[in-house]
């Protein structure tokens, strides 16, 4: 195997060479390997050895065939089969197997996949996308990057002037709660860092890394509602204005105004009018007033069939209740201000 060869294939170990048994012959082969067409790749590795405990010349003891999954080419997999060269020890009889330099022990992709999993996750793809490219399992990704995370290090020096911090769901595998952190920055949504646990205690321990002078920097923090953080976030950033998420915002004003509807419904009781009225039309009441029909008319079932559009059908709803429509008209003031940027 020349430079150019292993240069195209991105091999650096300098001792992988073709397998002399296919010198003669092709020594990549097509192979149908786990239901899929694939390239097989068939090298040799062997270099002298000396014993770690004699420093004495091992003595070759066999080979062993193994399959490293390397990057695709031609847009198919390729499958490195390298019959790795055995030693033994000839004075404490110690054996070991030639190491390819380029996967880590006891690995079956090599380090170029793994570096290519990380730059692919860095242009925010999908994770299934990234699987099907490289011809392996979401699953094995989530392995591999559990393996190179103590590369890349936080610098605990610094934080962004606008920080945000929002929690998603990680799994138990992940987190004991089954819930982590995302730290963000707020203008370029970068992810900065993940955080395993989003109690205070795990929070707190995990700020105080972070030198008093990032921790001053902040000027502002987005944040869910969740109360306890308020405490946390004001100890620890003492310079940073809260700023409420506004998806949590908009998410609670929809509960409390459909918490509104629904008490309207019981005051009038099961069977009534109302009740009917207020039970189909839901979906209307909290729907955005700019996405409201003005224009189309429809026979409506709770109405005596009267043709009406979907303004006429809110304004008999307020009729049944002011508390109703000053919520809604609340409600949509809210919406409004997020959607414009006010």
């Amino acid at each position: 195997m020349d430079n150019n060869i292993k240069l195209l294939l991105g091999i650096t170990d300098p001792n992988l060479t073709i397998d002399p048994k296919y010198q003669y012959t092709s020594y990549i082969e097509e192979k149908i390997i786990k239901n899929s067409k694939a390239l097989l790749c068939h090298l040799y590795l062997s270099y002298p050895m000396h014993c770690p405990n004699c420093k004495v010349l091992m003595l070759h003891n066999g080979t062993k065939v193994v399959n490293n999954v390397h990057l695709s080419s031609a847009g198919k997999k390729l499958v490195l089969s390298i019959r790795k060269q055995k030693y033994l020890c000839p004075e404490c009889k110690k054996t070991l197997t030639a190491k390819f330099k380029d996967t880590n022990y006891h690995d079956h992709f090599s380090n170029a996949v793994k570096a290519k999993f990380v730059r692919d996750l860095s242009l925010s793809r999908p994770m299934c996308e990234i699987a099907a490219d490289s011809f392996t399992s979401s699953n094995t990704i989530i392995r591999s990057l559990e393996s190179v995370e103590n590369n890349f290090k936080v610098n605990r020096n610094w934080l962004p002037s606008h920080l945000s911090l929002d929690d998603f769901k990680s799994g138990k595998r992940f987190s004991s709660s089954g819930m982590s952190m995302c730290l963000i920055n707020a203008v370029n949504h970068r992810i900065i860092d993940i955080i395993p646990e989003r109690n205070n205690k795990f929070l707190r321990n995990y700020f105080i890394q972070y030198s008093h002078k990032a921790r001053l920097s902040v000027m502002t923090i987005t944040v869910d509602l969740y109360a306890p953080y308020r405490s946390l976030i004001k100890e620890l950033f003492p310079n940073a204005f809260i700023i409420a998420d506004k998806f949590h915002v908009v998410t609670q004003a929809y509960t409390a105004m459909n918490k509104i509807r629904i008490r309207v419904m019981k005051e009038y009781g099961a069977g009534t009018h109302e009740y009917r009225a207020l039970k189909r039309f839901w979906k209307l009441l909290l729907k955005n007033q700019d996405d409201v029909d003005y224009h189309r008319y429809y026979p409506r079932i709770n109405f005596k069939y009267a043709e009406l559009s979907d303004s006429e059908v809110l304004d008999r709803l307020f009729d049944m209740s002011s508390e109703l429509k000053t919520a809604y008209e609340y409600y949509q003031l809210l919406l409004q201000m997020y959607r414009k940027n006010s």
